[in-house]
C-alpha cells in the first residue's frame, strides 16, 4: 500500500508539473501573439522604452526595427537596452567627415541580442560606389548574423525611399563588419542618404560592450580597407589622395 501510495503521489506530482508547463507555454504563446500585433510605438513601449526614447529614433528605421524584431523573436521577454554615446578620438584622415550622425539601438531577447547601428547624412552627398560603412563590437558580443537596408531622398523636405535591391550585405570578421561599395548608394549628384544595419548575435567571452561605428566618404574613389580587430577601427588608404 506504501508504495502504491507513494507512487501515485509522484504520478500526481508529475501530471501537474506537466499541466502547470502547458499553461506556462499557452500564457508565454498569448503574450506573443499579442505582442507581435502591436503597432509600431505600442511595440515599442512595452519592451521597455520611453517615448521619448522611441521619438529620438527616426520613423523609418524604427519600423525596420520593430519588422526585424517582430520576424526573429520567439519569446515576449524581449527587452530595450539602453545605450550611452562616447565619443571616440577620430579616425586619422586627410579631412574629417561633416554633415552625418550616428546612433545604435540595442534589444535582447533570451539569449540573444539585437543591434542596429545607424547613420544618416545632414547634409547632401554623392557616394561614387566606393563608400564604406564599419562597425566594430566589443568582445563581450558574438555575432552570428549580419544585413542591413539603406534609404535616400534628393531634398530635405521629401520622403525617404527605398527599394528591394537598397538591401545591405555584410563582409565580416571575428569582430565586426563592413558595408561597402555601390549598395551604399551611387547617386548621380548629392542626395541625403541613410542606412540601418541589423546586427544578430549572443553573449560573448569577454566584457568590452562597446559598439563603434565609423563612415568612409570616397567620392574620388580612392582605394582603401578597413581593418577591424579587436582594439578598434583602422583604416589605411593612399596618403596622396583625399578621404573623408
Amino acid at each position: 500500500i506504501s508504495a502504491i501510495t507513494l507512487l501515485s503521489s509522484v504520478t500526481s506530482v508529475g501530471a501537474n508539473t506537466i499541466v502547470d508547463n502547458v499553461a506556462k507555454s499557452n500564457l508565454e504563446e498569448e503574450r506573443l501573439t499579442k505582442l507581435l500585433k502591436e503597432d509600431t510605438n505600442q511595440f515599442l513601449l512595452n519592451i521597455g522604452m520611453k517615448q521619448e526614447e522611441i521619438d529620438k529614433i527616426d520613423p523609418d528605421i524604427r519600423e525596420f526595427i520593430v519588422q526585424d524584431l517582430k520576424q526573429n523573436i520567439k519569446s515576449s521577454d524581449l527587452k530595450f537596452i539602453e545605450t550611452k554615446k562616447v565619443l571616440l578620438n577620430e579616425i586619422e584622415s586627410r579631412e574629417n567627415l561633416t554633415g552625418i550622425d550616428f546612433y545604435v539601438s540595442s534589444f535582447k531577447s533570451g539569449d540573444i541580442i539585437y543591434i542596429y547601428p545607424t547613420y544618416e547624412f545632414t547634409t547632401p552627398k554623392r557616394p561614387r560606389g566606393s563608400d564604406g560603412f564599419a562597425v566594430q563590437l566589443g568582445d563581450a558580443i558574438n555575432a552570428f548574423e549580419y544585413g542591413g537596408k539603406v534609404w535616400n531622398k534628393v531634398n530635405d523636405n521629401d520622403s525617404w525611399t527605398s527599394e528591394s535591391y537598397h538591401n545591405m550585405v555584410a563582409s565580416t570578421n571575428l569582430y565586426g563588419a563592413e558595408y561597402k561599395g555601390t549598395q551604399l548608394g551611387t547617386p548621380d549628384f548629392d542626395i541625403y542618404i541613410k542606412g540601418c544595419a541589423y546586427i544578430h548575435a549572443r553573449a560573448g567571452s569577454g566584457s568590452d560592450k562597446r559598439i563603434n561605428m565609423a563612415y568612409v566618404h570616397n567620392p574620388n574613389r580612392n582605394n582603401f580597407s578597413f581593418s577591424i580587430s579587436a582594439w578598434g577601427i583602422g583604416i589605411s588608404y593612399s596618403p596622396s589622395n583625399n578621404i573623408y
